[in-house]
């Protein structure tokens, strides 16, 4: 079984309570706000010249000039987490608790496409397609955190082209973000593992062993959604740190840099590799928390820092 480590007193810290951290504070001048007082951002993605981003039931679209936002598409469920654009442009939306990835056209129309509440009973998170077009790679929590689960192992969904699905791999902790960090490796944020682990894929959507890329623990981390730049490198997003972090692929990291915000949930880059753009917040979610409106998403320039 995967290692899972205590979680802290709460699921969800109240604040960053972090006092030390190999970081530094990013510039004022490296950092614009594109949208804020958002619910819950997360998941944002850069497509067509414009930044996309879930928020509870909506996803929004952003104008990178800071021009403002839009709802592109709101679907009926209380939380969307994960996104996957497709080569057609169309939009693959996790609909977590619901259990249910929706696709969106792109004119905003959605409708459900695959219903994986038969494979989980917990609720989803991310989704990646798969590199040999062989469909899609989905995570599922393992437990529910916002009720006050204990965390528990779980493993990913292979959601096949003809819609079916069946858990593959090794057991993850709370699989978050992922990423390709070469055709036959799969990055994935453990988060309540503390931990970023290298899967490897063996093609037709069967996952082999599992491998600790970076492990956090001793700095109180929480790997969140993460983004592979295509050099074999990746920024991740740490929710209880408030730290964006690019690391190599040996796991070495090569810059952390700080938000103004004490959560950073997730990030992406644009078309040019030169700006971040991340979803963070003043609060993190969680029983009896009024987080609504501590929301943000942000664009970091990287040739600023």
């Amino acid at each position: 079984m995967a290692a899972i480590r205590p979680p802290l007193p709460a699921a969800f810290p109240k604040e960053n309570t972090v006092t030390e951290c190999l970081s530094h504070v990013i510039p004022a001048s490296a950092t614009g706000v594109l949208a804020e007082g958002l619910t819950f951002p997360e998941c944002p993605r850069w497509h067509g010249r414009a930044l996309y981003c879930v928020d509870g039931p909506h996803i929004l679209r952003i104008r990178p000039d800071g021009g403002g936002h839009a709802i592109f598409a709101t679907l009926p469920t209380p939380m969307v987490l994960g996104l996957c654009f497709e080569a057609d442009g169309s939009l693959l939306a996790v609909a977590a608790k619901d259990r249910i990835v929706w696709r969106i056209a792109a004119d905003g129309v959605a409708a459900p496409w695959a219903d994986l509440s038969g494979v989980t009973a917990h609720p989803l998170n991310e989704i990646i397609a798969l590199p040999d077009g062989a469909g899609w790679l989905v995570g599922g929590m393992g437990f529910d955190p916002a009720r006050g689960e204990t965390p528990a192992a779980t493993r990913l969904i292979h959601l096949r082209p003809d819609l079916s699905a069946a858990m593959v791999g090794p057991e993850v902790v709370f699989p978050n973000g992922m990423g390709w960090i070469a055709p036959d490796r799969l990055l994935v944020a453990e988060s309540f593992a503390a931990r970023l682990s290298v899967v490897a894929y063996c093609g037709q959507g069967q996952l082999g062993a599992r491998q600790t890329l970076c492990d956090v623990a001793g700095e109180g981390g929480h790997p969140d959604g993460l983004w592979a730049m295509g050099d074999g490198t990746a920024w991740y997003a740490d929710a209880w740190l408030g730290t964006l972090a690019r690391i190599d692929a040996a796991g070495r990291r090569l810059a952390v840099l700080r938000l103004p915000y004490p959560h950073a949930l997730a990030c992406c880059p644009d078309a040019t590799g030169t700006r971040l753009f991340v979803a963070a917040s003043a609060m993190m979610p969680g029983p009896d928390r009024d987080f609504a409106g501590k929301g943000a998403i942000l664009a970091i320039d990287l040739t600023a820092l």
